[in-house]
């Protein structure tokens, strides 16, 4: 089993909420990283947030057997709000006050551990996609080759802010490749600098034309982002 960090003794959760172009609002547990919830307003999605706490745990025990049951009460609060001018609607953007910390080992096994699962949750829903489907609209929107380059683009994108000197607005090269082979390779060259990053950068915080980044944000930004985009993929398994 991963060790998992502490949370509160009554279920309590800071909500970190992201106000997006389109007015909709994504909130999102920060100490539970990938656990999010859209609503029309900033209290309908703190309030589906705190209702989507047993399915993330849920999504824990898919994973590792070892995760505790936990029922709740969960009390979740509103600690922060941020506009953001991100094009796609599943893709994070903010930066949060709990972004500043620096990334200690423990805190990287589990960030890790939680990114692997959500972009091997991708793998599967695509492979289960017949190929003869992987280009057909959804009753979501985009075919699923579409998301899975789209997810692809965004987990490389995130990657592209370890560099020295990232250009946010320089073309990403992705494998030549059907998307989900460019995604299995996107997943296994993040995991791999991501693991690597030195103990000086795991502190660092940076700013990238206007944006403020740190490796906090890389990866919860990476397993947010591919636990976004499992819901439109496992709606097009379902189709």
């Amino acid at each position: 089993m991963i060790q998992q960090r502490e949370h509160g003794t009554h279920g309590d959760h800071d909500a970190y909420v992201e106000v997006m172009p389109s007015g909709m609002c994504r909130a999102q547990l920060l100490d539970l990283p990938g656990c999010f919830a859209i609503g029309s307003d900033v209290w309908v999605a703190v309030s589906h947030l705190e209702r989507s706490i047993p399915a993330y745990y849920d999504w824990l025990r898919s994973h590792d057997e070892e995760t505790p049951i936990v029922t709740g009460p969960f009390r979740v609060q509103l600690m922060e709000t941020q506009e953001v001018a991100g094009p796609l609607s599943y893709q994070a953007d903010a930066f949060f006050g709990p972004d500043n910390d620096p990334v200690n080992n423990e805190d990287l096994d589990w960030l890790l551990a939680l990114l692997e699962w959500a972009l091997d949750d991708l793998l599967q829903l695509g492979e289960r996609i017949p190929l003869e489907q992987r280009n057909l609209p959804t009753r979501e929107g985009p075919p699923p080759n579409a998301l899975l380059h789209q997810v692809a683009t965004a987990q490389a994108g995130y990657l592209v802010m370890l560099n020295a000197q990232p250009d946010p607005h320089a073309a990403i090269t992705l494998p030549d490749a059907p998307p989900l082979e460019q995604l299995r390779e996107v997943k296994d060259v993040s995991l791999r600098r991501l693991r690597n990053v030195s103990e000086n950068d795991r502190g660092r915080v940076f700013e990238v034309l206007g944006m403020r980044w740190s490796l906090r944000k890389i990866l919860r930004c990476g397993i947010l982002s591919a636990r976004m985009y499992a819901e439109p993929l496992a709606a097009a398994v379902a189709q």
